[in-house]
């Protein structure tokens, strides 16, 4: 049966009689080419769907049921609920039937998905004011308050995103956040910040401990717009998480999907979490995540208003944490910063750049391998008026070049106003390095070609020779 030929039995049969028409069949044994029990469910949630009125029928019609499946029935009515499309008179009597005790209690998932999903309808409908939108507020109150104190709400298997998107408390959370936004968009010139019942359903959500694994990292999720919307709240009840040892790894996991951040969140508590999760980096499990983290950290150090002496500890974190496992891409950050034109590579030599470097050079705190090296080195290109600084800094002690190292980049401009010293630089760095390496042998390629466009045979002498004296280059070459 089809959601539209259902949908006219409930209207011309009534509900009562469409749900026992469809339960009348037995399920209990597989048929090929015959309906299951999931496909039942999925009728009544495809009709709920698209007739949000039919919906209505046929929850208040289980009322008055004792099916044994009542539950589940009940669920996928309330799923397909969520994802119609209705108006505010229809909104407000679904509201209204979802408040009842046995739907709270033993529909929590699907009322919270009704809750996020009609929430966002309304948001995306750009209307200013909605009756149904305090209907929304006052279920979500009071699903929190049936379901509180439930010890089995969270789902194995799933880390802190994963729970935000996968729960009833991940996704309640994300209500509160979406209806923020919508008192938020519907009064800018007035807004003063999160109300009293926001700024308790978003406290109790994060205090209840049950709850946390998948409300903490939900609220991290929005830590950018809850920190513009209410410094306050966001300083004193959000950011701590960052630091808590028991939660910061899904809250940074949820955050890092997306991280934005500026000056005055650093001031307000982020820097010291930033530099409290670089030795729990490893603990992302996702090199992508990890990714996402070192760039945001040479975002910080290359462009952020934070202190000399807040920098300074950025970097020697970036070399110190989990034993510097972290600190060559790091450097490949800095290098992707700079590249991207966004900063002044002179402005971030002469800020702290160069400090950084020789005291790399020289040991401090630790070591350097020869892969960090070569990744610091692969910046001087993007030093602007410094590059000339950059190159004598290495003292004659160029870094080979590394087999998986990034394409090097080198600014037109660089080029133009330091080519000379460049490909002695580039030079150097070849002669230092092994030979008969595949990766090489195209990085290098790739190099050669790219400067060709813009400098002579006689301009590029020196590379192409130490190339060549490496086995990379062919003569014709």
């Amino acid at each position: 049966m089809e959601p539209d030929e259902f949908v006219e039995m409930v209207a011309s049969d009534g509900a009562d009689a469409a749900l026992s028409s469809v339960l009348a069949r037995d399920y209990s044994e597989r048929n090929f080419n015959e309906p299951t029990w999931q496909d039942a469910l999925d009728l009544f949630g495809r009709a709920a769907r698209e007739d949000p009125g039919c919906g209505l029928d046929l929850l208040e019609a289980l009322n008055t049921r004792d099916d044994e499946q009542q539950e589940q029935i009940r669920n996928a009515i309330v799923s397909g609920s969520a994802e119609a499309v209705m108006d505010e008179a229809m909104r407000l009597r679904i509201t209204e039937a979802l408040s009842q005790d046995v739907l709270l209690v033993g529909s929590s998932r699907p009322v919270a998905q009704f809750l996020l999903a009609q929430i966002r309808q309304i948001v995306d409908s750009g209307a200013s004011a909605h009756a149904s939108a305090d209907g929304l507020r006052d279920l979500a109150q009071r699903l929190l308050a049936k379901n509180e104190n439930n010890e089995n709400v969270i789902p194995a298997g799933y880390d802190g995103p994963m729970l935000a998107l996968n729960s009833w408390p991940g996704e309640l959370t994300t209500y509160w956040l979406t209806e923020i936004d919508r008192r938020w968009r519907s009064d800018r010139d007035n807004w003063r910040g999160l109300n009293g019942d926001e700024a308790a359903a978003l406290r109790k959500l994060l205090a209840l401990s049950n709850l946390a694994a998948a409300t903490a990292p939900a609220i991290a999720r929005g830590l950018f717009f809850l920190f513009a919307g209410d410094e306050a709240f966001t300083t004193d009840s959000v950011i701590p998480l960052f630091t808590d040892s028991s939660a910061m790894v899904g809250v940074w996991k949820a955050y890092l999907y997306g991280a934005r951040i500026n000056d005055r969140m650093l001031q307000n508590g982020m820097f010291a979490a930033l530099l409290s999760m670089w030795d729990r980096l490893s603990d992302l499990d996702d090199d992508a995540l990890i990714q996402q983290f070192l760039s945001l950290a040479a975002s910080i150090a290359v462009s952020a208003g934070i202190s000399a002496e807040e920098r300074r500890q950025l970097r020697i974190t970036s070399v110190t944490a989990q034993g510097g496992v972290h600190a060559r891409r790091f450097a490949e950050n800095v290098a992707q910063e700079l590249a991207s034109g966004a900063d002044d590579g002179e402005t971030t030599w002469v800020t702290w750049l160069r400090s950084h470097l020789e005291d790399r050079l020289n040991g401090i705190p630790r070591n350097p391998d020869v892969a960090e090296l070569a990744a610091w080195a692969d910046v001087v290109p993007l030093l602007g008026a410094r590059i000339p600084e950059g190159i004598a800094t290495f003292r004659g002690r160029a870094p080979k070049l590394v087999p998986d190292s990034l394409s090097i980049n080198i600014p037109i401009e660089a080029l133009n106003a330091h080519g000379a010293a460049l490909v002695a630089f580039l030079a150097e760095r070849v002669a230092n390095t092994e030979s008969n390496n595949m990766m090489l042998q195209y990085l290098l390629d790739e190099l050669v070609e790219s400067l060709r466009a813009s400098l002579s045979s006689e301009d590029l002498a020196p590379l192409v020779t130490a190339a060549r004296e490496k086995g990379y280059l062919l003569p014709e070459d």
